[in-house]
């Protein structure tokens, strides 16, 4: 005598693979539909703007008119150019040196913060409102006017601190 049940069970293998791939499709489809929205934002806010950029570089535009196929002419321009020598290489220097600083003392904090002691609670607490303060102030201020700081023109509306050229804030 058969159950009626016994077809389910006759091959437990292959539908235990089976289900198995089931439920590994539908977790890699919501998974890519949790990252829609993030690709759709990469998409439309940095790949568009950088083809559209790589494009206008080939171009004469002045934002007013149509742009004007230029080929290699703005490179042939940038290339005898003092001044574009002057700026690659200060460029250069201000990432070889703002960069290896910023890891170093990014790394020194986290160092500092990551020993037991008393209160550490409160000083790892403290970080997270300077840092944004950082952000804020002195890192655009300094990028932008570095002599802003000595000599502030108005006071910050996001921090209440001095900041004539602070980005963030106006």
């Amino acid at each position: 005598m058969m159950n009626n049940d016994s077809h389910i069970c006759e091959y437990p293998m292959i539908w235990h693979s089976l289900r198995r791939a089931q439920l590994a499709t539908a977790y890699h489809r919501s998974l890519y539909l949790l990252l829609a929205p993030y690709l759709i934002g990469i998409t439309l806010l940095v790949l568009v703007p950088i083809i559209y950029t790589i494009g206008l570089s080939f171009a004469t535009y002045d934002a007013l008119s149509p742009p004007i196929w230029n080929g290699l002419g703005n490179f042939r321009m940038l290339s005898g150019d003092p001044l574009f020598l002057t700026a690659i290489r200060n460029s250069l220097l201000f990432v070889s040196l703002t960069i290896p600083l910023r890891v170093l003392l990014t790394l020194l904090v986290a160092l500092l913060l990551n020993r037991w002691r008393r209160d550490i609670g409160v000083y790892r607490a403290a970080i997270y409102p300077a840092n944004d303060y950082t952000k804020c102030c002195l890192c655009t201020q300094l990028a932008m006017a570095p002599e802003s700081i000595l000599w502030p023109a108005q006071s910050c509306t996001w921090c209440g601190w001095h900041s004539a050229n602070c980005l963030v804030c106006q």
